[in-house]
């Protein structure tokens, strides 16, 4: 019976040992890997900082500059590409679907508004001083105006969208507050 208990405790002593092995094993190759990834991080940043250096030491300010210079305006350009594109696909919308997904304008500085309709039923159900906000943003005080409507109009030729707001000067019983026509001679008359 001694006997068993001994070759039982020697072999949970073998077993233990075995386990105590193999985490070891387990835990130096974790700790190596994150040790040659921490270094590959710091040469990484060094070598980028040398360059940073070297590219200080050895290109002109002037070059640095314009290099800085053509960057803006190729992203400027980016931009402006984007904005016609959109301006294109939204004068292609039709006056039936007035739910259709207008295509979003880059405002000048590469951002796009936060208050950009995402079809053009939202644009009609926004409000005066949302409307003012949004010719604000995309810097068109110009066609700003006290009049709901005329902002609406704006911003629709603005974005490309081939419609006009037109609001009756008196509103009888039953008629829509909006109605909406497209600025072509052809299509049909939508009220809304």
């Amino acid at each position: 019976m001694r006997a068993q208990e001994q070759r039982q405790i020697e072999g949970i002593e073998e077993i233990q040992l075995l386990l105590r092995n193999v985490l070891q094993n387990q835990i130096l190759d974790h700790l190596r890997q994150q040790v040659n990834k921490d270094i590959d991080d710091m040469i990484e940043q060094e070598i980028e900082e040398q360059v940073a250096l070297q590219l200080e030491k050895h290109v002109p300010q002037a070059l640095r500059t314009e290099l800085a210079d053509q960057k803006r305006r190729l992203a400027e350009l980016q931009w402006a590409l984007h904005n016609s594109e959109s301006r294109r696909a939204n004068a292609g919308l039709r006056s039936g679907d007035i739910q259709a997904s207008l295509h979003t304008l880059y405002m000048s500085n590469g951002q796009i508004s936060v208050l950009f309709p995402k079809d053009i039923a939202t644009l009609l159900g926004l409000d005066g001083g949302t409307l003012k906000r949004l010719l604000r943003d995309y810097s068109i005080p110009d066609g700003m105006s006290d009049i709901r409507e005329q902002n609406l109009n704006t911003f629709l030729q603005f974005i490309g969208v081939s419609y006009q707001v037109i609001w009756p000067t008196r509103k009888c019983e039953g008629e829509a507050d909006v109605v909406v026509y497209p600025s072509r001679p052809t299509g049909s008359v939508r009220s809304i």
